[in-house]
């Protein structure tokens, strides 16, 4: 069984708002498929309310006071701050530490803890850094080098 192929909804609603014409080709699907015809339909309905409807009437004042409100467009500086920066070095240090570990000449001095697994210390303090720079990053805005946005 071979679906139809129907015109996009993108240009049943620009032809319906009279932005855009159909091909011929898309013309002669409309005139026989049903689905197509009622997708029209619904969207020359949406259109033609939607030029019926009032604008509403914004009180100047009001409207200077919301546009005062609106973002200024510019990105929002943030700065990382000494203990940020200590614990990111920190997460540096844990993540050269298994590198080292696992080179043979060092595993020989650090083999004295036997009591804990190495690897098991190594992936705790790294899941800790992984969740501590995710907090970081959900609880930070768009991170940007430009100027601080007014409020």
């Amino acid at each position: 069984m071979i679906e139809e192929m129907h015109i996009p909804d993108q240009q049943l609603q620009e032809w319906a708002n009279g932005q855009t014409g159909l091909d011929a080709d898309q013309k002669e699907h409309l005139s026989n498929c049903e689905y197509c015809q009622q997708q029209l339909a619904i969207y020359k309905n949406m259109y033609s309310s939607l030029k019926r409807m009032e604008q509403p009437v914004i009180p100047g004042a009001l409207l200077q006071k919301i546009i005062r409100q609106l973002p200024s467009g510019e990105p929002v500086k943030v700065r990382l701050h000494r203990n940020d920066l200590v614990i990111i070095g920190l997460m540096i240090i844990m993540v050269l530490i298994p590198i080292l570990y696992f080179n043979n000449s060092i595993k020989e001095y650090l083999s004295v803890a036997r009591g804990i697994s190495f690897q098991m210390c190594i992936i705790t303090i790294l899941g800790a850094a992984v969740f501590y720079l995710c907090t970081l990053l959900i609880d930070q805005p768009k991170i940007s080098f430009g100027k601080h946005q007014k409020m």
